[in-house]
C-alpha cells in the first residue's frame, strides 16, 4: 500500500522553503547556486531575446530621434553588451544574490527623467514555474 500526495501552489513554495532552510550547508549551497544560475540565464534572456519585462510588458521602444542614432546590432538594453555581460549570481548566506554591477543599470530598471522604465530584474510566472522546477528536481535528487 502506497499513500500519495501532491501540493501546488502557495503551499508547495512553503514545503520547498522549509525543505531547503533545513538542508545541510553543502546542499544549500548547491541548491541556491543552481536556482542563480537559472535566475542569471532567465534575465540573460529577457534582455537578449524577450525585449519584455518580467510581467511580459513589451519595453517601450526607443523614441525615433534615439532610434536614428543606434546603429546594425543594437537593440533595447543592448549597446555594446556590457550590461548583460555584467550579470552575475553570487550565493550568500542562505540567499542568491543576481545582479549587475552597472550603475546606469538601475535607470533602466526603473527610468529616470526621459528614460522610460525597462525592468530587466524580477521574475515572470514562467520564470518561478522553472525555479520551482529546479528545486524540486534537486530536492527529489538528494531525499531519495
Amino acid at each position: 500500500m502506497s499513500v500519495g500526495m501532491q501540493v501546488t501552489g502557495d503551499e508547495a513554495v512553503l514545503i520547498h522553503l522549509r525543505l531547503i532552510r533545513d538542508l545541510p550547508t553543502d546542499y544549500e549551497y548547491e541548491l541556491l547556486y543552481s536556482l542563480g544560475a537559472e535566475i542569471e540565464s532567465q534575465t540573460r534572456r529577457r534582455v537578449l531575446v524577450e525585449k519584455t519585462a518580467p510581467d511580459g510588458t513589451p519595453w517601450a521602444p526607443w523614441s525615433p530621434g534615439y532610434a536614428a542614432t543606434r546603429g546594425g546590432g543594437q537593440s533595447l538594453l543592448m549597446d555594446s553588451g556590457q550590461m548583460v555581460m555584467s550579470l552575475y549570481q553570487r550565493v550568500e548566506s542562505h540567499a542568491v544574490v543576481v545582479g549587475t554591477n552597472k550603475v546606469y543599470a538601475a535607470d533602466h530598471q526603473f527610468g529616470k527623467d526621459r528614460l522610460p522604465a525597462r525592468p530587466f530584474l524580477g521574475f515572470s510566472d514562467d520564470n518561478l514555474r522553472d525555479l520551482e522546477s529546479v528545486a524540486t528536481d534537486y530536492l527529489s535528487q538528494i531525499l531519495k
